[in-house]
């Protein structure tokens, strides 16, 4: 089995169907803290609306307290934005959901969530992927 990338998504495929998924490696999710609590993140597709009724109806916090597999959760702590914004998801509400998550390491990488991925953040982040899927 191959991991997934992709917090909720992974999440939610880990839960309803466990035995399609190894191990989870989810990159700057939180707990009750959604993106759709981010207007100044801009972007509206008409499906928007459909799409955030359907995240809140899903129960994330009992999601998370059954994943099934071990997981690695990332947390890129740099400005997600201009200058004086935040990281996206902060360090608390990283370790907060990483505790919700049976089995599940918590790792700071370098960058910030665009860029955790990218030129020199990604070492940090494929440094520990690999140790992860290594152990």
């Amino acid at each position: 089995m191959r991991p997934l990338l992709g917090g909720l998504l992974a999440l939610f495929l880990a839960t309803e169907a466990a035995e399609r998924v190894g191990q989870l490696i989810i990159a700057d999710i939180s707990g009750p803290s959604t993106m759709w609590q981010q207007p100044a993140l801009g972007a509206r597709p008409p499906s928007a609306g459909q799409v955030i009724a359907g995240m809140q109806a899903v129960d994330w916090l009992e999601r998370m307290a059954r994943a099934p597999r071990d997981a690695l959760l990332l947390h890129a702590g740099e400005p997600f934005g201009p200058a004086g914004t935040r990281a996206l998801v902060l360090e608390s509400e990283a370790r907060d959901a990483a505790e919700r998550l049976p089995n599940c390491r918590y790792q700071r990488v370098a960058g910030n969530h665009m860029t955790m991925f990218f030129d020199d953040a990604a070492e940090s982040s494929l440094a520990a992927i690999d140790a992860f899927l290594k152990e």
